[in-house]
Parts: C-alpha cells; structure tokens; sequence
C-alpha cells in the first residue's frame, strides 16, 4: 500500500510539473504575441517618423527659396527628427534583442525542467517496480516461513 501512495504521489509530482510547463508555454505564446504587437507599433512610429521627416525635406526645399531663417529652423527640426528616428530603431533593436533573451531564457528553463520530470518519472517507476519485487520476495519469504512452522508445529 505504501509503495502504491509513494507511486502515485510521484506520479501526482510529475503532473504538477507537467502543468508549470504548460504555464510556462502559455508565458511564452503571450510574450511573443506581445512582443509582435510591440513590434508594429514600433513599426507604425518608425513610418510616421519618416513621413514627417519627408514632410519636413519638401517644407525645407520651399522654405530655402522662402529665406534663410525659415530654412535653418526647418533643418534643425529635420536634424531632431532624424535624432528621433535613430533613437526608435535602437530602441526597437535592443527591446527585440531583449525579448529574444528572455524567449530563449524560457524556453531553455523549460527543456530543463521536462528533462528533470521525465527523469523523475522514470526514478519513480523504477523504484516502484523495485520495491514491488521487494515486497514480493518478502511476502514469498514470509510464506514459505509460515509453511515451515506450520510443518514444525504438526
């Protein structure tokens, strides 16, 4: 009987970690569709930016013939524009390579932890089945010492 509870308690265990896998798996699907969403709002700045940047090399070439100042002001706010673009693309770069670490963080974790589960369940089954042949031989044991006293006692 306490070979059974040991085997199903190990059994329950590996369930237990069969489901933190899955868990992790779901983690892992929303992060990603997360990080897509992410990604084309990013997108979606990044071709704003470079609209208004090209709005803004139109209004420089009508504004040169316009007069100076006006040019100057409109080169200073295509200099910051292209500031903002650069600054949209490494942010972009460094939460992507962000997302992919933590991805591939999971997803190692995750093999990890179904290895160490599978070897747990083989652990169990193997001791389960060891201690089954065990109780066997006892109770074989016992047996036979019950047929030799019963033979003594005659």
């Amino acid at each position: 009987v306490d070979l059974t509870a040991a085997f199903v308690r190990a059994l329950t265990d590996a369930k237990g970690r069969d489901e933190k896998l899955a868990e992790q798996g779901k983690t892992i699907t929303l992060l990603q569709e997360g990080f897509e969403a992410s990604k084309t709002q990013a997108e979606a700045a990044t071709a704003e930016v470079a609209n208004t940047k090209a709005d803004l090399d139109v209004a420089l070439a009508n504004a040169k013939t316009a007069g100076e100042e006006n040019a100057r002001v409109l080169l200073a706010l295509r200099t910051k524009m292209d500031v903002q673009a650069t600054t949209v693309r490494k942010n972009n770069a460094e939460q992507e390579r962000a997302f992919v670490e933590q991805v591939e963080s999971l997803k190692a974790q995750r093999k990890r932890e179904t290895e160490r589960a599978n070897r747990l369940k083989v652990e169990a089954t193997r001791n389960h089945i060891a201690l089954a042949a065990a109780a066997k031989l006892l109770n074989d044991a016992l047996a036979a010492q019950a047929v030799e006293n019963a033979d003594k006692g005659e």
